[in-house]
């Protein structure tokens, strides 16, 4: 699919692509996630750390327009950086992956822009799946 065709469902300018951020400490998970979105046509970015999520982000990266984070990382956990992406302008969209996802459904203070949660482990194709439905592109 070209930019082009993606324009009236997105907003996105004929030379913009839509970019994935994966946030992920464990470095065979990122790794894979990302081989898929890139298979599935998309820009992709990733960081081992919500630290280095947000330092990227900072330092001049290309704009994102959706982050996939894990839930428990060491230090920024996965809520404090979809907090983070959702006070951006504009705000970022996100998805949690999480081996432990109870202990992030029963929370009463998930961000807003969480858009779905997906418990480890997980289908890569509906992960794609959602994303692309996310993003605003077709399957």
């Amino acid at each position: 699919m070209t930019a082009a065709e993606r324009t009236p469902v997105t907003g996105l300018g004929p030379d913009e692509n839509l970019r994935v951020l994966v946030v992920e400490d464990d470095e065979s998970v990122r790794r894979m996630i990302c081989r898929r979105l890139r298979q599935a046509g998309l820009d992709v970015l990733s960081a081992s750390s919500g630290e280095e999520a947000v330092e990227l982000c900072e330092n001049g990266a290309p704009a994102v327009h959706l982050v996939i984070t894990d839930g428990i990382m060491p230090g920024m956990d996965g809520f404090d950086l979809a907090r983070w992406f959702a006070q951006r302008t504009p705000p970022v969209r996100a998805i949690l992956i999480s081996g432990f996802m109870g202990h992030f459904i029963s929370r009463s203070d998930i961000p807003g822009n969480i858009e779905a949660f997906f418990p480890k482990p997980f289908a890569g194709e509906e992960l794609i799946a959602k994303v692309l439905d996310l993003l605003g592109a077709p399957a």
